[in-house]
């Protein structure tokens, strides 16, 4: 009845969707590695390797805030791992974490003065307004600096 490569590919499939859950292997019972070696898949690709996935999330949890660096993600990790789309999108979260350390604390020390002062209105508040879009604008100019160069390192480090 099956002949071909392509109905055994489609049999294949067809067992995979219909096929119960096991252990041993795991998924639905299918031998991947026995299947590719008799040349009915070409190959296979797992969701995830729980190892690295492990060896990533505990890399991330060890994060220690730096004041000279601020935070270190793991990005090289993550990018290999999750592509480089996720890695961007990490990389502009420990981005925008650390520039934004300088606002909050000068945030915070207007906070004070206000409240030292006890003035309703806050003393240097149009100042601090004054300064947030200032920063702001900055701050998406650094962000396309910094978006520039790690596209170009991994992209040299992805055809090198």
């Amino acid at each position: 009845m099956f002949k071909t490569k392509v109905h055994y590919r489609i049999r294949l499939l067809l067992s995979a969707l219909e096929g119960k859950v096991h252990e041993n292997p795991p998924g639905c019972g299918l031998d991947l590695q026995n299947l590719e070696l008799n040349k009915v898949l070409l190959a296979h690709f797992p969701l995830h390797n729980y190892e690295e996935l492990v060896k990533i999330q505990t890399e991330m949890l060890k994060v220690v805030v730096n004041w000279n660096d601020g935070i270190q993600l793991p990005l090289d990790r993550i990018k290999d791992y999750f592509g480089e789309r996720i890695g961007l999108y990490f990389v502009y979260l420990q981005f925008y974490t650390n520039q934004l350390m300088l606002p909050a604390l000068i945030g915070t020390v207007v906070f004070i003065i206000s409240v030292l002062y006890q003035s309703n209105e806050g003393i240097l508040n149009p100042y601090f307004a004054a300064y947030s879009p200032v920063w702001s604008m900055f701050f998406m100019k650094w962000w396309q600096q910094r978006q520039s160069t790690i596209a170009m390192k991994w992209l040299t480090l992805t055809y090198v």
